[in-house]
């Protein structure tokens, strides 16, 4: 069993951008099998977009929501939500669909 050792903390603490990469860093440094690529992840698979995921081995997915920061409910409820739900209910996170853009695209 693997022992959770927090990161350090970061010396850009200012940028959100950089909390993310430095995350994403400290995740995949974990050791655990890559299942899927970062990819975005959508509210309906179209293009209300939620954010981005990658997705390892041993149930272990790192998750960001778009445009939140720290204040997650605040600034983006609906993906809040989706995310919340999801998670509890160990469902996918829905992929961007481009045949759906396009379609849109022709209306």
């Amino acid at each position: 069993m693997r022992s959770f050792t927090p990161p350090p903390p970061c010396p850009a603490r200012r940028s959100s951008g950089l909390n993310s990469f430095y995350a994403q860093n400290w995740t995949a440094a974990l050791g655990y099998d890559e299942l899927e690529g970062w990819r975005p992840w959508t509210l309906d698979g179209k293009q209300a977009m939620g954010g981005y995921v990658t997705r390892y081995k041993n149930d272990f997915d790192y998750l960001t929501i778009r445009g939140a920061g720290h204040m997650v409910p605040e600034y983006q409820p609906r993906s809040s939500l989706e995310f919340l739900k999801r998670w509890l209910r160990n469902e996918e996170w829905q992929k961007f669909s481009h045949t759906s853009r396009v379609e849109l695209c022709h209306l």
